[in-house]
């Protein structure tokens, strides 16, 4: 978390104020971390409705979590603020196997 707050602080040194904070002001870890979910985003249709899109993205987060947690489903809830009932729910209606 204090790295994902002194990116930004170092984004904001950058940038005009009331300018976007562009991917060109963001470090290339943090920067790479959120390729997946510009993918993810890239893949919605503009006619998609916004609980699809959350969803796509949630789903992502979900299976980075599980994976980093060596797929333990206690450890994963645990990271994620969740009950396993929780998870599991989530992981069903997410289709996240």
């Amino acid at each position: 978390m204090r790295e994902l707050e002194n990116t930004l602080h170092q984004a904001l040194a950058w940038v005009e104020p009331g300018m976007p904070i562009g991917r060109e002001q963001l470090v290339e870890r943090l920067a790479a971390a959120l390729a997946p979910v510009d993918r993810a985003l890239a893949q919605a249709s503009p006619h998609e409705p916004l609980r699809t899109t959350v969803a796509r993205v949630e789903a992502w987060l979900l299976r980075r979590a599980l994976e980093a947690e060596g797929d333990c489903r206690a450890a994963t809830a645990r990271r994620l603020g969740l009950t396993r009932e929780g998870l599991y729910k989530k992981r069903k209606r997410l289709g996240v196997e």
